[in-house]
């Protein structure tokens, strides 16, 4: 009888520890289904918002593309024609009207300046016609030649690239520039665009007083720059500069 007890609770105990074995190796295997439809989830939602930041990206860039070419084509023609009537006029009125026709030709050539330069600005013709590489040294010597800040900028090529990654990188760049013209109190800027068979590099470093990394990181310059690389598959990284200023490094594939 003792000897079928112990028996017995042996094979109870055995019984019980499969039991708990089965019940901890099923919830195991669910936990782990579980997890991986989580990371599954979570991948196609961060795989959807990056479709979604990329297509509203492209459309946006598409509309600018159309407004500019409008206001070149249409409102610039239109100024265009303006002006010569307003010439003709000129031609037939008295010292009097010519003084006022001519104040209006003035007026009228400031206006379409200013349409030129934002329809340039929407969508520049040197990114268009010449590249990247033209379009950003363009964009350097319209915004600092006229300031007391130096800048030093190097490319190592001059191949085109994809529509959509010229844009990018050149839509990046701008923001970039206006950070540091509205709050870095810069003295001089370096901008360098490195090319190698796989991807592309562009580095620009201020000597300016710097920032607090909190503080930008909410900030809406900051973000439309991540969301510009993150379309792009890329990698932006900010950091402070070597002499007490900023740098920042946009690395992006281009195959």
């Amino acid at each position: 009888q003792k000897y079928y007890l112990n028996k017995s609770r042996i094979l109870i105990g055995v019984l019980i520890f499969f039991f708990i074995v089965v019940i901890f190796t099923s919830w195991l295997l669910i936990s782990r289904k579980n997890m991986k439809e989580k990371n599954k989830i979570k991948a196609d939602l961060l795989l959807l918002q990056e479709v979604r930041t990329k297509t509203i990206i492209k459309i946006q860039e598409d509309e600018k593309k159309r407004i500019a070419q409008d206001l070149h084509d249409g409102i610039g023609q239109s100024l265009a024609g303006i002006k010569l009537n307003l010439i003709n006029l000129t031609n037939d009125a008295n010292e009097i009207n010519k003084g006022h026709l001519n104040q209006t030709i003035v007026l009228l050539d400031d206006a379409y300046k200013d349409l030129r330069n934002l329809s340039h600005e929407m969508m520049p013709k040197a990114l268009q016609e010449i590249g990247l590489m033209a379009a950003i040294n363009d964009l350097l010597q319209k915004n600092l030649s006229n300031l007391k800040l130096k800048f030093n900028f190097i490319a190592n090529s001059d191949l085109r690239l994809n529509e959509t990654i010229e844009i990018g990188i050149y839509r990046i760049f701008q923001e970039l520039l206006n950070n540091i013209l509205k709050h870095a109190d810069a003295t001089e800027i370096s901008v360098e665009i490195h090319i190698t068979n796989a991807q592309l590099l562009l580095f620009v470093e201020d000597n300016g007083k710097g920032f607090a990394l909190d503080h930008i990181k909410n900030g809406i310059g900051l973000s439309n720059i991540e969301a510009r690389v993150n379309a792009l598959n890329g990698k932006f990284t900010i950091n402070e500069g070597e002499n007490n200023g900023t740098s920042a490094l946009i690395q992006v594939p281009i195959i």
